[in-house]
């Protein structure tokens, strides 16, 4: 009877010290993922840090840019004249601007945009809005169509006998008659 309780308790003792150890190890799994999903925030964050600052930068330049176009068109025009005054005000404003993107990191103006919006939620979203607009202009602008789509109809030349074929080579309807093969001179 003392070797079944003796056998008992150290069946039991065994259970606990196997339950510790995976305690222990579950604790250290975990600090382990907590270290690194806090290394990989830290990364993260430094990451979102670097790209801020560039684009902070290269806004600053372009704005830069700007303001140096406005001074040009200001000085192009006559001395006195209200444009002459209106667009050199815009100038300095811009230079203003760029000279104060450039002395602020990321935080300060995510600040300053945030009192700003605050303050004027109404300019805040109509220059959201307008930067939005200006930007998909640009892209759409910049964007190569390489896909061979083209925003509207294609254009067909006055030599071209064959209307054009629509997108993907398909005729649906069946209406086009087949285009001739190229010769190796040009003609058709």
């Amino acid at each position: 009877m003392a070797d079944e309780k003796t056998t008992k308790e150290t069946l039991g003792d065994e259970a606990r010290a196997t339950a510790d150890k995976a305690k222990s190890s579950a604790h250290n799994m975990a600090d382990e993922a907590r270290a690194k999903a806090a290394e990989m925030a830290e990364e993260a964050r430094d990451r979102a840090w670097q790209q801020g600052e560039y684009y902070k930068n290269a806004a600053a330049d372009e704005t830069g840019k700007v303001a140096s176009a406005l001074r040009k068109a200001s000085d192009d025009l006559r001395d006195g004249t209200p444009q002459e005054r209106v667009i050199g005000r815009m100038a300095e404003g811009l230079a203003e601007t760029a000279d104060g993107m450039r002395e602020m990191d990321v935080t300060e103006i995510g600040r300053e945009l945030t009192g700003f919006a605050r303050r004027n939620p109404v300019a805040f979203l109509g220059g959201a809005a307008l930067l939005g607009f200006a930007a998909s202009r640009f892209l759409k602008a910049s964007a190569h169509h390489d896909d061979g789509y083209t925003a509207g109809p294609p254009m067909r030349r006055p030599s071209d006998p064959y209307p054009p074929r629509p997108v993907g080579d398909v005729d649906p309807v069946g209406t086009t008659p087949p285009r001739p093969a190229p010769t190796p001179g040009g003609t058709v």
